[in-house]
């Protein structure tokens, strides 16, 4: 059966059930309202002769009351209630057996003379749906009320005097008579009549309450009847839905169950797991679907495998235009059948081409470790030649500093000498000077002595030490005297040197300029000799880098060699049709009219050297 079918099935099966249990609860709800509605009857009915008979005691107790007292509300009273059992005025609300003890109390107000809602007893009684024989109990009871009534009214007209004139009325005067009207409340008739009322209308009570509990009791087997057939509906969409799990269980859930073991296998790499599902419904289709995908899967797989092994013969079946991952891999096996056979191809090329910058980059790396030999001999002579020319600079520099010290000394020297011709000449002024201050003191000294003599034995130690100044004064003169004789010698001595040695200072300036120029031209050489040695260097250093790589690029060529070799080995790895391979050609082919010569000689034009 297929999943559909069933699910059809049982929603038509439970929808029925359900519509067949909104039928039962409406004729629950139907047989509960009829229940009800009895009931509400069997309250009325029992309202309707709680009526009949609470007029006829309160009518005995009105009329007995009225022939003793005489009291006109009695009889007014007594005159409304039987208008309210005639239909006559409306029935009060709470009319009850201690409503007119209430009026007479003064606590509720008399009945309202109106007619608005006023019904006979007959009419109450035919609202209930009484029977005929219901009527036929009422029809005895109403004529033993109206029997009871004529008593009353003759007995309290009696009681006041009034009497039937035949004519149904009490137009005719007497004495009040007030015990023949208690006789009549009294008599046995009355009390008989009284009892039979009563019995009537207990067995009127009787007769309608037993009608309608049977009406209730039919009710209630119809309402156990319905429950009885909802327990079996119950029982059956339990017992239904019991089965439904149960087959589902069984014809789906396992077989689920049973199939998603099959895909947990088939996802985790088991393609050689089978189904062992059959039928006619939806889990035996997706069996049969899971069939045919695994043995698609195993194609691909196959497909893989050979691809894995290195054989691009294998075929793969696109299965429809949505088929990506057969679509995917067949662009895959065309694309590697193009780059394996282009590898091939370039790998052939690229053997011999290493082949040839193998035997190129030997000659390079040759020629380049010669020329590094011959560049590096060079640089070392270089060196040693900036060297020397490097302390020959030192040299002069260090003359030119030594010529230009002795004439800047020498300079200093005449510029000495001409100031120790002005101090020599001012000394001699300055001797000059102390010997006329001399001769003045002498002068002063003769003085001295002429006027200690003049002052005789008083100037003694006056003429003494005019003595003395005398002698000092001779000193100083022959002190000046030397001093000037001295000087005159020195600024001499110092003139003369002066002039010499202005004589030598061109010399020596002559000299410094020529050490100068000296210095300058060996620091000029030094400089250049310095560059040349630095691009000696560096071309020796281009050279030295020259030849590793010429070196590194004879160790790629080898390992370039290798490679291709390796290259050409990988590709073999894998199998293609002769077709295949020949279709599928490499765009750019190696250009086999490259000779090792021209190899050697594109290096050579692209090489560092064309820097320098």
């Amino acid at each position: 059966m297929k999943l559909r079918t069933f699910f059809i099935g049982f929603f038509v099966i439970l929808f029925s059930l359900a519509g067949f249990n909104l039928v039962l609860g409406y004729f629950l709800n139907d047989a509960e309202n009829r229940v009800e509605q009895s009931r509400i009857k069997i309250q009325q009915s029992n309202e309707i002769l709680e009526d009949i008979v609470l007029s006829s005691q309160w009518a005995v107790r009105f009329s007995r009351t009225y022939i003793v007292t005489r009291n006109q509300k009695r009889l007014f009273w007594y005159n409304q209630m039987n208008d309210i059992l005639d239909g006559k005025l409306t029935r009060p609300k709470n009319y009850n057996l201690e409503y007119w003890d209430m009026v007479a109390g003064g606590f509720v107000p008399e009945p309202d003379a109106t007619k608005a809602g006023a019904r006979s007893i007959e009419d109450r009684v035919n609202s209930v749906d009484a029977t005929p024989e219901e009527l036929e109990k009422l029809k005895s009871a109403r004529f033993l009320v109206d029997k009871m009534t004529v008593t009353e009214l003759t007995a309290m007209h009696m009681a006041n005097g009034e009497y039937d004139d035949g004519s149904g009325g009490f137009t005719r005067r007497g004495r009040p008579d007030q015990e023949g009207a208690k006789e009549l409340l009294f008599s046995e008739s009355y009390n008989k009549d009284n009892g039979d009322l009563s019995r009537i209308i207990a067995d009127l009570r009787e007769l309608i309450t037993n009608r309608f509990t049977k009406k209730i009791n039919l009710q209630k087997d119809f309402t156990n009847l319905l429950l009885l057939i909802n327990t079996f509906l119950a029982i059956s969409l339990f017992s239904l839905i019991a089965f439904s799990i149960f087959f589902l269980r069984k014809r789906f859930a396992i077989r689920a169950s049973n199939l998603m073991e099959l895909i947990k296998k088939i996802s985790s790499g088991e393609f050689d797991a089978k189904s062992q599902i059959q039928g006619n419904d939806e889990i035996a289709d997706m069996a049969t679907e899971i069939s045919h995908m695994q043995a698609n899967l195993v194609a691909t797989v196959t497909v893989a495998s050979k691809l894995a092994d290195g054989d691009l013969t294998g075929k793969v079946d696109v299965l429809s235009d949505r088929d990506r991952l057969g679509l995917a891999l067949h662009d895959m096996m065309e694309k590697l059948l193009k780059i394996v056979s282009s590898l091939r191809s370039i790998g052939d090329g690229v053997a011999a081409s290493s082949a040839q910058l193998q035997s190129a980059a030997k000659q390079v790396s040759d020629g380049a470790h010669n020329q590094a030999s011959s560049v590096q001999e060079t640089a070392a002579a270089m060196e040693e030649i900036t060297a020397s020319i490097r302390q020959n600079a030192e040299a002069s520099n260090r003359t030119q500093q030594t010529s230009t010290r002795l004439a800047d000394d020498a300079r200093t020297c005449a510029q000495a000498m001409q100031r120790t011709a002005v101090a020599m000449k001012d000394i001699a002024d300055k001797s000059m000077a102390v010997e006329e201050i001399t001769r003045k003191i002498e002068l002063l000294a003769l003085n001295a002595s002429v006027e200690a003599a003049r002052a005789g034995e008083h100037g003694k130690g006056f003429a003494v030490v005019a003595a003395e100044v005398s002698k000092l004064a001779e000193l100083s003169k022959e002190a000046a005297s030397a001093i000037q004789q001295s000087s005159v010698e020195g600024k001499d001595t110092a003139e003369q040197t002066n002039r010499m040695l202005t004589a030598l200072l061109p010399e020596i300036e002559k000299a410094k300029d020529l050490v100068q120029g000296i210095s300058v031209a060996s620091e000029e050489q030094a400089t250049g000799t310095q560059q040349v040695n630095v691009a000696v260097r560096r071309l020796d250093d281009v050279t030295q880098s020259n030849a590793s790589a010429a070196a590194q690029m004879s160790a790629t060529a080898n390992a370039l060699a290798d490679h291709a070799r390796e290259l050409q080995k990988a590709i073999g790895w894998f199998r293609l049709q002769e077709a295949n391979s020949q279709e599928f050609q490499p765009r750019n082919q190696y250009d086999k009219s490259i000779t090792p010569s021209r190899e050697v000689s594109r290096v050579a034009e692209t090489g560092n050297l064309g820097k320098y």
